[in-house]
């Protein structure tokens, strides 16, 4: 990376004489000694090079994508007339899409929680269960003695 290639808000924060980064093939070269730490985000890609969208244990991701996709091409086709009722088709992937959005988000959240995690959670409604109870500590007594 040279200077007159770096963003503006860069380009006067560094002696680039000392930091000049240059990429040959799969080579990096530069001009200092140390780490050089990159922060990468892309899409995941199969060998076709299509987006990989990984499999989850219910399938609510798989579902929303297709729902999303069918829902984008049935609007282009409303929109330029080249179906006969695609708008019909549109209306419906469209009230379908936000539902199976929260529950593919859902999914994936659950799918992040650990046992561990699910011992706190229950740990921590014992805890809120047991404010309360000491706020009225005759009356379920009562209650229970009475039964």
């Amino acid at each position: 990376m040279r200077r007159d290639c770096a963003a503006d808000k860069y380009r006067d924060k560094y002696a680039w004489d000392n930091y000049d980064i240059t990429i040959s093939g799969n080579t990096m070269y530069t001009g200092f000694d140390g780490f050089i730490y990159i922060i990468y985000r892309a899409t995941p890609k199969d060998d076709d090079g299509l987006p990989y969208i990984p499999e989850t244990a219910l399938g609510y991701l798989e579902d929303y994508v297709e729902t999303y996709i069918k829902m984008k091409i049935f609007e282009n086709a409303a929109v330029n007339g080249l179906i006969q009722g695609a708008g019909d088709a549109y209306k419906l992937y469209a009230q379908q899409e936000p539902g199976k959005f929260a529950r593919a988000m859902k999914e994936l959240k659950m799918s992040m929680i650990t046992l561990n995690d699910y011992r706190e959670l229950a740990e921590d409604n014992r805890r809120r269960m047991l404010s309360y109870e000491r706020m009225w500590p005759n009356a379920f007594d009562k209650y229970i003695k009475m039964v």
